[in-house]
Protein backbone atom coordinates (compact mmCIF):
# COMPACT_ATOMS: atom_id res chain seq x y z
CA UNK A 1 0.00 0.00 0.00
CA UNK A 2 2.88 2.30 0.88
CA UNK A 3 4.51 1.66 -2.11
CA UNK A 4 1.50 2.33 -4.33
CA UNK A 5 0.78 5.40 -2.73
CA UNK A 6 4.35 6.64 -3.05
CA UNK A 7 4.30 6.01 -6.56
CA UNK A 8 1.13 7.74 -7.33
CA UNK A 9 1.99 10.94 -4.80
CA UNK A 10 5.72 10.89 -4.66
CA UNK A 11 5.50 11.04 -0.67
CA UNK A 12 4.95 8.36 2.01
CA UNK A 13 1.86 7.93 3.32
CA UNK A 14 0.93 8.71 6.67
CA UNK A 15 -0.28 6.35 8.72
CA UNK A 16 -3.45 7.38 9.43
CA UNK A 17 -3.71 7.40 5.54
CA UNK A 18 -2.45 3.38 5.47
CA UNK A 19 -4.95 2.55 8.77
CA UNK A 20 -7.95 4.27 6.22
CA UNK A 21 -6.30 2.25 2.73
CA UNK A 22 -6.01 -1.02 4.58
CA UNK A 23 -9.60 -0.97 5.87
CA UNK A 24 -10.52 -0.17 2.52
CA UNK A 25 -8.94 -3.26 1.03
CA UNK A 26 -10.29 -5.32 3.41
CA UNK A 27 -13.57 -3.89 2.58
CA UNK A 28 -13.32 -4.65 -0.25
CA UNK A 29 -11.82 -8.46 -0.14
CA UNK A 30 -14.86 -8.85 1.98
CA UNK A 31 -17.42 -7.83 -0.74
CA UNK A 32 -15.48 -9.80 -3.56
CA UNK A 33 -15.32 -13.23 -1.01
CA UNK A 34 -19.04 -13.01 -1.00
CA UNK A 35 -19.52 -12.28 -4.69
CA UNK A 36 -18.11 -13.94 -7.15
CA UNK A 37 -20.26 -12.20 -9.78
CA UNK A 38 -18.63 -9.22 -8.99
CA UNK A 39 -15.04 -10.44 -8.99
CA UNK A 40 -15.63 -12.31 -12.30
CA UNK A 41 -18.24 -9.11 -13.87
CA UNK A 42 -14.93 -6.32 -12.43
CA UNK A 43 -12.37 -8.67 -13.80
CA UNK A 44 -13.68 -9.63 -17.31
CA UNK A 45 -12.46 -5.81 -18.42
CA UNK A 46 -9.28 -6.28 -19.62
CA UNK A 47 -6.85 -8.94 -19.77
CA UNK A 48 -4.07 -9.96 -17.21
CA UNK A 49 -2.72 -13.31 -16.53
CA UNK A 50 -1.39 -13.62 -13.21
CA UNK A 51 -1.62 -17.06 -13.19
CA UNK A 52 -1.15 -18.64 -9.56
CA UNK A 53 0.41 -15.52 -7.59
CA UNK A 54 -3.04 -14.38 -6.64
CA UNK A 55 -6.66 -15.00 -6.50
CA UNK A 56 -8.81 -13.39 -8.20
CA UNK A 57 -10.56 -12.28 -5.00
CA UNK A 58 -6.66 -10.29 -3.82
CA UNK A 59 -6.93 -9.41 -7.74
CA UNK A 60 -9.70 -7.11 -7.52
CA UNK A 61 -9.47 -5.74 -4.17
CA UNK A 62 -5.90 -4.40 -4.92
CA UNK A 63 -7.25 -3.09 -8.34
CA UNK A 64 -10.19 -1.57 -6.60
CA UNK A 65 -7.25 -0.30 -4.01
CA UNK A 66 -5.17 1.18 -6.93
CA UNK A 67 -8.17 2.58 -8.26
CA UNK A 68 -9.10 4.90 -4.97
CA UNK A 69 -5.36 6.00 -4.90
CA UNK A 70 -4.95 6.87 -8.56
CA UNK A 71 -8.01 8.99 -8.31
CA UNK A 72 -6.40 11.09 -5.39
CA UNK A 73 -6.58 14.52 -5.88
CA UNK A 74 -2.73 14.47 -5.32
CA UNK A 75 -2.45 12.04 -7.45
CA UNK A 76 -4.15 13.60 -10.29
CA UNK A 77 -2.41 16.76 -9.51
CA UNK A 78 1.10 15.85 -9.34
CA UNK A 79 3.57 18.13 -11.23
Amino acid sequence: IALMFREATSRMPAQEEIDHLMTYLADQQLHFDNNVKAVNDYLSIGNVDVGEKVTKVELAAYAMLANVIYNLDESLSRS
